[in-house]
């Protein structure tokens, strides 16, 4: 036990996947609490310094795919760019724009089709979660008077905003952002030139380029900020089912949701066993948290 206590403080490593094996095999699962979280607002954030047009098509891809999946009128998706080239700069707006028309229409067609109007799919979540919100109207007055101001208002929560400055690349990008919701527009961090050098920046300088979706940015306070690399893929549903968690827990803080590496067939050999490694300590993973509380 003398030997064991002393290569357990020279190499603790050595004891931690033991120590967290035995600790998942003789520890309950304590379940996560989760409550209504309607009052609660989120930006879904995704962070891009592209050097290509691919760059932009795969992050606002994975960025359409998670605010479809996600959509609810507490949930918006706000890509900061941090992208110097303004070709590519005026390619990030015209995507978006392509995006946007693509999320009214397909919000249209499934409204039209709840509505009984149209013969389409209707997504099973947004059924529940969004147009069973309107089921007190009348569907025809619903669909002639009220759906396409509703899904106006779905496509313009899609938002691309560029930033002025690049320090601290996307940890600033994100903090800005956070700053932008609260109603700060100029900027009063990372300014100090001894600690950040030439990539400091100009105290009182603009956070970011004035535009509309700055605008709509501007002083919204959202209580949770969602952030995103440009691959990073968000499931259906799990927006909401974070937000019911942090409003069971006010008190706490979500600091790393569960990220999980999506690994196809087609995938490398390296691949797969980097996702089965993930899947073997996941378990284990989870046990510290819960017994950390």
């Amino acid at each position: 036990m003398l030997v064991v206590a002393i290569q357990g403080l020279l190499h603790w490593s050595v004891l931690e996947i033991p120590l967290k094996t035995i600790a998942t095999f003789f520890s309950p699962k304590r379940p996560l609490a989760r409550v209504n979280h309607h009052k609660l607002t989120v930006a879904m954030n995704y962070n891009l310094l592209a050097i290509s047009t691919a760059d932009v098509d795969e992050c606002l891809a994975n960025m359409y795919d998670a605010y479809m999946n996600n959509v609810n009128d507490n949930v918006s998706a706000v890509l900061v760019s941090a992208t110097n080239d303004p070709c590519l700069q005026r390619y990030e707006l015209q995507a978006r724009d392509l995006y946007r028309e693509r999320i009214y229409k397909k919000l249209y067609s499934e409204g039209m089709a709840w509505a009984g109007v149209e013969k389409v799919p209707v997504d099973a979540r947004r059924r529940d979660v969004l147009w069973c919100k309107f089921k007190h109207m009348d569907r025809h007055e619903f669909a002639e008077g009220h759906l396409s101001a509703v899904c106006e208002k779905f496509a313009h929560e899609f938002m691309v905003i560029h930033r002025v400055s690049r320090v601290l690349r996307k940890c600033g990008q994100y903090q800005d952002l956070m700053l932008l919701s609260q109603g700060e527009s100029k900027a009063y961090t990372y300014c100090d030139k001894a600690l950040y050098g030439k990539a400091a920046r100009t105290q009182g300088e603009p956070l970011f380029h004035e535009s509309e979706d700055v605008k709509n940015v501007r002083s919204r306070h959202f209580d949770y900020t969602l952030v995103l690399d440009s691959d990073t893929q968000v499931s259906a549903g799990m927006v909401a089912d974070l937000l019911s968690i942090a409003a069971a827990y006010p008190e706490r803080a979500i600091v790393q949701p569960a990220i999980k590496i999506e690994c196809s067939s087609d995938k490398t050999w390296f691949m797969e066993l980097e996702s089965l490694r993930q899947s073997i300590s996941e378990p284990m993973n989870s046990t510290v948290t819960s017994i950390l509380g």
